[in-house]
């Protein structure tokens, strides 16, 4: 695994304990779902109330689908269970099946907000979605979710889900029988209601916050103008770099101009993170967009 520099360990997936996380002095872990941070849509909204029957399917696969996963499930679950209307949301690489687009039974979204997906999710009666973080979203308000792995730091989460009783196979997407256990898992889920709401709570955010509030002592302060450097070096951190989108290193022109856009920008906070000897450890930003 990663060597993980001193301090706080947050993994909020299902089975995060069973990691072999080393335990020494220097690191403190807050695992598995009671850390899990949700957006902010989803802290307190109420769990669904489950029906036995399926009329609305959810298609999400994450903001990229970088499998096309849509194009490969849409077509198939239009054919196999044509009685259901299916609300796909599309990720920025899909490129749509033709029959899913032109069929009156299925309805396709983009570009919404936080808000908007959480009413999506709960007028649907099963999603079928990558087992990333929506996973979590959709155990929050309980509703019944077939998981497939994407990528695959998401075993934990797919295993997980087998062990709660919520799937009976582990899907993946490069599966050559993938369509016939999506097909097995539908209708073996006809008929249950959803649990899962039982192990997501959806306040691990404010756990996180509380604990290193009280637990460890963390303050915030403003950014500044002397910050400049030092929020550049964390970005060029070695460790940062690779765990990022775009891994090559910030040139310092493109930093100084992002630093000062943000510094006076009215929609957006930055504060550094202090310890209780007044070092600085870290940083956590807020910008406002247009929903």
């Amino acid at each position: 695994r990663i060597h993980y520099p001193p301090g706080v360990i947050v993994n909020g997936t299902v089975g995060a304990h069973k990691l072999p996380y080393p335990q020494d002095p220097e690191h403190r872990y807050l695992l598995g779902t009671d850390y899990i941070p949700l957006r902010r849509e989803f802290w307190d909204v109420s769990p669904r109330i489950s029906k036995l029957n399926i009329e609305n399917v959810l298609l999400i696969f994450g903001g990229q689908d970088i499998r096309n996963m849509v194009d490969k499930t849409l077509s198939y679950l239009l054919r196999e269970f044509p009685e259901y209307t299916y609300h796909v949301v599309k990720g920025l690489n899909s490129n749509g099946s033709e029959e899913g687009v032109n069929s009156n039974r299925a309805r396709v979204y983009g570009n919404l907000s936080a808000g908007e997906i959480l009413q999506l999710m709960l007028m649907c009666d099963l999603a079928i979605s990558a087992a990333g973080q929506t996973t979590y979203e959709l155990a929050r308000i309980g509703i019944p979710t077939i998981v497939v792995g994407v990528a695959k730091n998401q075993r934990c989460t797919i295993q997980g889900w087998i062990e709660k009783g919520f799937q009976q196979y582990e899907l993946w997407w490069d599966d050559e029988d993938l369509l016939q256990k999506l097909s097995n898992e539908i209708r073996r889920r006809s008929g249950l209601r959803g649990k899962e709401s039982l192990w997501c709570d959806g306040q691990g955010a404010r756990r996180i916050v509380a604990y290193l509030a009280n637990d460890m002592n963390i303050s915030l302060r403003n950014i500044a103008e002397g910050d400049k450097k030092l929020l550049f070096d964390w970005a060029n951190e070695i460790e940062t770099r690779k765990n990022s989108f775009n891994s090559n290193p910030i040139p310092w022109s493109v930093h100084e101009k992002w630093f000062e856009d943000r510094l006076h920008s009215q929609d957006t906070r930055i504060y550094v993170a202090q310890d209780e000897w007044g070092n600085d450890v870290g940083q956590i930003r807020f910008e406002k967009t247009n929903d």
